[in-house]
């Protein structure tokens, strides 16, 4: 749970880490598919990149999104060639 300081302006950033055989694939191989959802929802986006790091919320970067409506929020990372996906919420308060 998070609570938007000041005014409605939560900046969330998120990465992800593909592995096989319990080693970190760190290459641009995959299709993966990222998508905030929630009362605010925003476009998927897509990368080739296995493992990314974790978004910088302000610089509109592809794992990263600037929310202004509190609420239940899911992220979803799915890679499309594995069928794996990966998912995470969290709730923001206003």
């Amino acid at each position: 749970m998070f609570a938007f300081e000041g005014n409605l302006d939560f900046g969330l950033g998120y990465g992800w880490t593909a592995t096989a055989g319990g080693v970190e694939v760190d290459t641009e191989t995959c299709q993966i598919k990222m998508q905030v959802t929630g009362p605010e929802s925003f476009p998927a986006q897509r990368t080739a990149e296995c493992s990314k790091s974790v978004g910088s919320p302000f610089n509109g970067g592809i794992n990263s999104e600037r929310i202004k409506i509190p609420g239940d929020y899911t992220i979803s990372v799915t890679d499309e060639i594995t069928g794996t996906t990966g998912t995470a919420t969290f709730i923001l308060v206003s």
